[in-house]
């Protein structure tokens, strides 16, 4: 099964720090109470800051917020996100890596319907129904779609295909197209390298678990 530690040390680095852009017109609307415009940190909204907290056992202040420690921000990706797109149970490493980026990036509603979008564009037999919620029918079609190594390339591609094509359609997408494209194109490749190195053993997945694990950390020190 995929690691939630993999895909640690690239969301870090393609999400930065601090954001306060307008352009993000979502997560604009709900920025910190503090009259700064200030809305994202480390990828992680005010508002998804705020909704987690109760569940995660701290309480959502704008110092807190702006800290943001890393065992708080480890609590926030693997409930808020990979949980939430139920990476434990998806075979493939370089799929849930794929999956649970768009969740980041785009919130796990999304990842569920372009995932979805995605298995049906390959001829997933009943088609999905497009919702915000990634079920167990979601996740049995990402594994039965990536049994082998020509199955993963494959829908790796297509869910490339999807996001591209639903970051296309926003309104920011002349602004941000370049970073994106970018962002899910690195990510591509690298899914591409994890699933030939990953073709008859898993040994790879953890080591490059581990090795991630390991570069966040040394970032946090």
């Amino acid at each position: 099964m995929a690691d939630y530690r993999s895909r640690v040390a690239g969301l870090l680095f393609d999400e930065g720090g601090l954001s306060n852009s307008p352009l993000d017109t979502t997560a604009a609307r709900n920025p910190v109470p503090d009259g700064t415009g200030n809305h994202t940190n480390k990828g992680v909204t005010w508002a998804a800051f705020s909704m987690l907290a109760p569940k995660l056992g701290y309480k959502a202040t704008p110092e807190l917020f702006y800290r943001m420690p890393k065992d708080i921000w480890m609590k926030i990706y693997k409930v808020g996100f990979w949980d939430a797109v139920r990476g434990d149970e998806i075979k493939s490493q370089a799929i849930a890596d794929m999956i649970v980026d768009i969740a980041y990036n785009a919130g796990p509603g999304r990842a569920a319907q372009l995932t979805q979008r995605a298995l049906n564009r390959l001829g997933h037999k009943p088609p999905l129904p497009e919702s915000t919620v990634f079920g167990p029918l979601t996740v049995r079609g990402v594994n039965q779609f990536s049994r082998t190594k020509t199955q993963q390339i494959r829908l790796l591609g297509k869910l490339r295909e999807v996001r591209i094509a639903h970051w296309q359609s926003l309104s920011s997408w002349e602004t941000f197209k370049n970073g994106w494209l970018n962002r899910v194109n690195k990510l591509y490749q690298s899914g591409l390298e994890t699933i030939k190195k990953n073709a008859g053993t898993g040994l790879v997945v953890f080591a490059v678990a581990g090795l991630s694990w390991y570069l966040y950390q040394k970032t946090q020190s």
